[in-house]
């Protein structure tokens, strides 16, 4: 009897315990993995989680970046801009800060705490569309040389809103007698990938489609161009969301004619951003992880 009582004490005390014994929370759902980055030489990847400054692109300080660039002093390179600017039927590009707007936004990342969120104001009578871009100078020629480039940036659209032409580009001056411009974009009216190209119609330029995709609101997708500088008539664009990844390649860009700008100045112009077209509405959509790196010399 003695034994059973023991037995019965051993048992209770080992209950106790187990019950006392502070629990493991449970781990929360893992986020999605980040896309593993291409290999190469990274120029830069702006995550925006220490909240940089952002400067927006005026004539003024165009004028002064290139004017210092070409004494040797390439702060522009590491500075982080803003270009808002609006297109006329004619084709005529003019920088206005005052169409659009950002903020550093600590509520929506891709990765990490921050994003950026874009805010495009309606296109105002006289212009066709509206252009803001997160946007990177080179002009460092140690930086802005013949390579095959990847570059990129995750983009979310929240539903409600229609942005037009959410894009990844480059404009490649690495000499003033020509300029490459390749711009990407995708377009969640038509669920289509396109790319920018001088048009046969009224206006000058288009967005022609290049391929369709399954688009959808409230997510994060990826939007990338791999483009060899010795091979710069044609390109692969790459779309990445989570219900699908897709390659495109295409020929489709705009060839631009001599810019006495870039005498001694090779360059490139990097960008992130949207279009809003005339008649719509204010547009709104954020981005992440924009990011450039030289994966061939």
């Amino acid at each position: 009897m003695e034994n059973k009582k023991i037995v019965i004490i051993i048992i209770l005390l080992t209950v106790a315990i187990i019950t006392i014994r502070p629990r493991t929370r449970p781990s929360p759902e893992p986020s999605p993995e980040p896309s593993p980055e291409p290999t190469g030489k990274l120029l830069f990847l702006d995550t925006y989680e220490d909240n940089p400054v952002i400067i927006e692109t005026t004539p003024e300080k165009w004028r002064e970046l290139s004017k210092d660039a070409k004494n040797g002093d390439y702060w522009g390179d590491s500075t982080y801009w803003l270009e808002i600017g609006k297109v006329e039927q004619s084709g005529k590009y003019t920088i206005d800060p005052l169409l659009a707007d950002i903020k550093v936004n600590d509520t929506l990342a891709y990765r990490g705490m921050r994003s950026i969120e874009l805010t495009l104001y309606e296109v105002p009578l006289g212009y066709n569309e509206t252009f803001v871009a997160l946007a990177r100078y080179i002009r460092n020629p140690s930086v802005a040389k013949s390579g095959v480039y990847e570059f990129g940036a995750w983009f979310y659209v929240p539903a409600g809103y229609t942005p037009r032409y959410v894009h990844v580009s480059i404009e490649d001056h690495l000499t003033w007698t020509k300029g490459y411009l390749i711009h990407a974009g995708v377009d969640p009216v038509s669920n289509k990938i396109v790319s920018w190209v001088r048009s046969k119609g009224d206006a000058p330029f288009a967005w022609e489609p290049i391929g369709e995709i399954d688009f959808k609101y409230d997510t994060w997708f990826k939007l990338w161009i791999v483009y060899d500088t010795q091979k710069p008539t044609t390109f692969k664009i790459g779309y990445k969301s989570l219900i699908e990844e897709k390659i495109f390649k295409t020929d489709k860009f705009v060839l631009q004619g001599m810019m006495v700008s870039f005498i001694g100045l090779p360059s490139f112009n990097f960008y992130a951003g949207a279009d809003n077209t005339l008649g719509s509405p204010e547009q709104k959509l954020y981005v992440d992880d924009f990011y450039v790196k030289r994966i061939e010399e």
